[in-house]
């Protein structure tokens, strides 16, 4: 009788254990896009499942986009970006450049089918969010082990959405936990697209824009 008891105490736990782990993957949050917005901002998280392979792991990659809906450039830190364009962003650890990168993710999805299977979540922005938005590109343009694109990603997105729409901040930021958190948002995409502009690299110490062809940049790119 006693076994009977601890089996079904047992059995009871797990699933409630269960329960709470389906709840936690609910999708209850809502990310808005209104039709006065001037920006659409995107968080995608990769979380690199497609593309391990037996003996090597692909930790995935998160990044953040832009699209100008004005009818005008706007400056996406030192990066101009013409009305109507998109321009992605993260940051790298590419010998070249540790820090932010401008559409290097855009070019590997259109010339190279990567990221297949990222998730994202779009907000919208008020033009009056750019010098937030700026002077955070300037202050972190950088990247550490510890600094990681997910890091950069979530600390962005963070800063510049309403406070419904923030995604969690762990102690250890990796793709696959941001991923998880996208999901929780009832307008979250798969696969979303991004308009690609064969404008890729990152600004030097001067503040010059340093063009990589993207056949070369491949062979440069390290882990993000």
């Amino acid at each position: 009788m006693r076994l009977k008891k601890i089996l079904s105490f047992l059995v009871v736990c797990i699933l409630s254990l269960c329960l709470t782990a389906c709840s936690g993957n609910e999708k209850t949050r809502v990310a808005t896009i209104e039709s006065d917005d001037d920006i659409i901002m995107t968080i995608y998280a990769y979380d690199g499942v497609g593309e391990s392979s037996f003996g090597l792991i692909n930790l995935g990659h998160s990044f953040l986009s832009f699209e100008n809906l004005t009818t005008e450039s706007i400056m996406i830190g030192k990066y101009e970006l013409p009305a109507g364009d998109t321009v992605a962003i993260s940051t790298w650890s590419i010998t070249e450049h540790f820090g932010i990168w401008y559409n290097t993710e855009n070019n590997y999805i259109k010339y190279h089918d990567k990221y297949n299977g990222r998730v994202s979540v779009s907000a919208g922005l008020k033009l009056e969010c750019l010098e937030k938005l700026n002077k955070f590109i300037e202050e972190n343009d950088n990247w550490l082990p510890t600094k990681n694109c997910t890091n950069f990603s979530v600390d962005l997105w963070n800063t510049l959405c309403e406070e419904s729409e923030r995604v969690s901040t762990p102690l250890i930021y990796t793709p696959n936990k941001l991923s998880k958190d996208i999901k929780t948002f009832t307008t979250y995409e798969i696969n979303r697209e991004i308009k690609t502009s064969d404008r890729l690299g990152y600004f030097d110490k001067c503040g010059n824009f340093v063009h990589y062809a993207f056949e070369v940049s491949l062979a440069e790119v390290g882990n993000a």
